[in-house]
């Protein structure tokens, strides 16, 4: 996965480049920005070999590094939520990351999803988990939503763990769902041989949608009807040729976003 990200990253710097934009600072990571109060915004990065968070101020000088506990055989996914002021009230920074193995007998993910301090202290561990998401659930408060995987059996399990947490979500316009469109999540495994899950989300006042594939030639060339009974799809791919796809969820005439599938 780290390997796909770093190859579409730079595939979009040299179209960049060809126009004459250049970029201001290049990252062997994957970079994202947070707002960790109410003023102060931050770059952070995903060291998938150190198993670290390192936190950047704006002008790139580096601002403090975040040790993430890994048990050895398992592999950083994700990082989320980096912000001071979010799963608690204190001064220190927290975090929300995400890790996996893989089981080769039995040929399945296991996900883990931890909320730490700074200093290392647990503040939310759940195994399975592997989705997090803020909801407004009014017109004033926001939750929480861990969703989590149990891939052990068939029809594997699935659950959601719901929070109420007593900071201020300064990041809530960065990583909430919208609520009046469909939205489709990343598949994994990715790359996939076999077959892939795929977690998507449907507006309120839908019932039904179609989850679609395209191979690069702008061709669909699967379809499948999803409905709000679920939150993911399991999808088998080994009756597609190798190669690049790109896969969305439409309702109402309405498309999500594009995301792109590797078949080996």
């Amino acid at each position: 996965m780290k390997q796909i990200k770093q190859i579409i990253f730079t595939t979009l710097l040299f179209s960049a480049s060809a126009f004459g934009i250049t970029p201001e600072k290049t990252y062997n990571y994957i970079c994202n920005s947070t707002m960790l109060n109410n003023t102060e915004y931050k770059y952070y990065i995903m060291d998938f070999d150190q198993n670290q968070c390192r936190i950047y101020n704006t002008d790139y000088s580096l601002y403090k590094t975040i040790n993430l506990s890994i048990p050895s055989g398992k592999y950083l996914y994700d990082i989320r939520f980096v912000t001071q002021d979010l799963f608690d009230t204190d001064e220190k920074i927290e975090l929300l990351y995400v890790y996996y193995d893989y089981n080769s007998t039995g040929e399945y993910y296991t996900y883990y999803t931890k909320v730490i301090n700074e200093d290392g202290t647990e503040l939310i561990s759940v195994d399975g988990g592997l989705y997090s998401y803020m909801y407004m659930v009014n017109a004033t408060e926001y939750r929480l939503f861990i969703y989590s995987y149990d891939y052990s059996s068939w029809p594997y399990d699935m659950s959601t763990n719901i929070y109420n947490l007593p900071g201020y979500p300064y990041l809530l316009k960065n990583d909430e769902v919208s609520s009046k469109s469909a939205n489709i999540g990343d598949a994994y495994p990715n790359p996939a041989s076999n077959f892939v899950t795929v977690n998507y989300s449907l507006p309120e006042n839908v019932t039904e949608a179609q989850l679609n594939i395209y191979n690069m030639n702008g061709q669909q060339v699967e379809t499948y009807t999803v409905d709000r009974h679920f939150q993911a799809l399991q999808l088998p791919v080994d009756r597609l040729p190798s190669g690049e796809y790109l896969y969305n969820i439409e309702s109402q005439g309405q498309r999500s976003e594009s995301k792109k599938l590797i078949v080996r």
